[in-house]
Order: structure tokens, then C-alpha cells, then sequence
């Protein structure tokens, strides 16, 4: 099933959403080409802050983020690492998500948010970084905590992106997460 909506500004610019029954699961663009893809866990409430399916090179990466699948992962073998990438609120998700592990636990993970609508803190993790477009509001309406916008990564707008740079597949992000790719992949 597929809906289209169109900007309230009178543009023409339509974007086509991708629906499992009353689950929204992603997007593409009106020639069929998907933007992103919601991948559900089985965890009740998935659809909230699903991650993102990657294609890169013709690969598909699938980063986690819910408590459950981490533990799992982490509790399976004391040698296993789990590398988070998440976005806007999946950045929420993920810091209390790690929060809640034990410290012997949180040694193993490594946090690589992009446009967080938290921001992750050092000690959060083995490895906390944060990624935010210099044309991003998003990371700075956290007025509680916004002591913590020091630990932003910002990044210059790519020329490409829209005025509001906030989108996972914005070109700004591409080259920082080829590079977190090659690292840890």
C-alpha cells in the first residue's frame, strides 16, 4: 500500500510512503526507488523508531537498536561488540537503551548517532560520537541537557542537502558513514 503526500507550501515535491498494513515502513520516490526502509523487530511496539535499512555498494546493513536484541547479543558470547547507528529519535532510544545495560556490558558497545534528538554522552559507551549537519535544529531541542551539545560532530551541509538537513540519506552523512563502515565492517 503506498500514500502520497504533498507539502502544505503549494510545492509539487510528493513523497510516497511504504505501508505493512497500518505500519508505516519506509519510503521511496515516484519511480519505485526506495529512500529508506523500516526494518521491525519483534519487540512490542517496533514500528516506534525502526531502523533504517542501508544499501551501500549493492550490501544491505542493518543496524539494531532495541534493548533485547543488544543484551542478546552481548550476552551470547563475552567477545561480541555491538556498533549502534542511530538517527534523530533512534538517538533517544539508544541512550536509554545503554544506559540501562551494566558496565561490563556498556564496554562493548560503540555509539555512532546521526542528527540525535539525544545526545549520547562519553562513558555512555565504549566509543559515543555525534553527528549533526551544520543546517540541523533537531540534536539542539534538548534545552534541558544542551550542555551536551559539546560533544556534537558537526558536519558541513552538503551542497545537495535540503535547507533542513536532517535526513539519514542526507549526502552530508554519506562520506562519514562510508568511512564508519570501513572501520567497523
Amino acid at each position: 500500500m503506498a500514500k502520497y503526500v504533498t507539502s502544505e507550501n503549494g510545492l509539487s515535491n510528493k513523497s510516497k510512503f511504504i505501508f505493512d498494513g497500518q505500519k508505516e515502513i519506509g519510503s521511496d520516490t515516484q519511480g519505485d526507488t526506495i529512500l529508506e526502509l523500516g526494518i521491525l523487530g519483534s519487540a512490542q511496539n517496533a514500528e516506534r523508531g525502526a531502523a533504517i535499512a542501508l544499501e551501500i555498494n549493492h550490501q544491505i546493513y542493518l543496524p539494531i537498536h532495541l534493548r533485547d536484541e543488544v543484551m542478546q547479543i552481548l550476552t551470547r558470547d563475552h567477545r561480541n561488540k555491538v556498533n549502534l547507528i542511530p538517527h534523530s529519535f533512534g538517538g533517544a532510544v539508544t541512550y536509554h537503551t545503554v544506559n540501562m545495560l551494566p558496565k561490563v556490558l556498556k564496554e562493548r558497545v560503540m555509539v555512532h548517532a546521526f542528527a540525535p534528538a539525544k545526545i549520547c554522552t562519553p562513558g555512555l559507551a565504549e566509543v559515543v560520537e555525534n553527528y549533526v549537519s551544520t543546517r540541523d535544529f533537531v540534536p539542539y531541542l534538548d534545552f534541558k541537557n544542551k550542555e551536551n551539545r559539546k560533544y556534537l560532530k558537526i558536519l558541513p551541509a552538503d551542497e545537495k542537502a535540503p535547507f533542513s538537513d536532517h535526513a539519514f540519506q542526507s549526502p552530508t552523512f554519506k562520506e562519514t558513514l562510508l568511512n564508519l563502515l570501513d572501520i567497523y565492517y
